[in-house]
């Protein structure tokens, strides 16, 4: 199998991963569910932070589902992930941070893959053609 094919198909599959735990994330925000308004209250956060983290997290994934939107997706969801690392540093043990950190990795690969990798990929396969 071509790799090229298999690091686009792995992704994909992240991307769409990614896309689902954002949404659920962002749904329990949006849905005021207690555990999430305690945590916010309890890092000093006003409620209405709240919605808009959870309105960000929902519309960063539903957008890391769909493809042509997924690079934008990546660069919405970034700032929010290094919030929610430098919340966690603040407030919590430290390891409380690192599901949030992994998630910023893997938002990370995905963004370089479709503002950096593919962008060359496409540029060979023109200059293939060409030749």
């Amino acid at each position: 199998m071509d790799t090229n094919l298999l690091l686009r198909i792995s992704i994909r599959i992240l991307s769409v991963l990614l896309g689902l735990v954002f949404v659920i994330a962002g749904t329990s925000k949006l849905a005021g569910m207690e555990a999430t308004v305690e945590a916010f209250t309890r890092f000093g956060y006003p409620i209405w932070f709240l919605y808009v983290v959870g309105f960000i997290e929902f519309v960063g994934g539903a957008g890391m589902v769909i493809q042509p939107v997924t690079r934008f997706a990546a660069l919405l969801l970034f700032p929010i992930m290094l919030g929610a690392i430098g919340t966690h540093l603040l407030h919590d043990p430290i390891e409380a941070m690192l599901p949030s950190f992994v998630l910023l990795i893997l938002i990370e690969i995905v963004a370089w893959f479709y503002w950096i990798r593919e962008p060359q990929l496409r540029a060979q396969a023109g200059r293939s053609v060409d030749a």
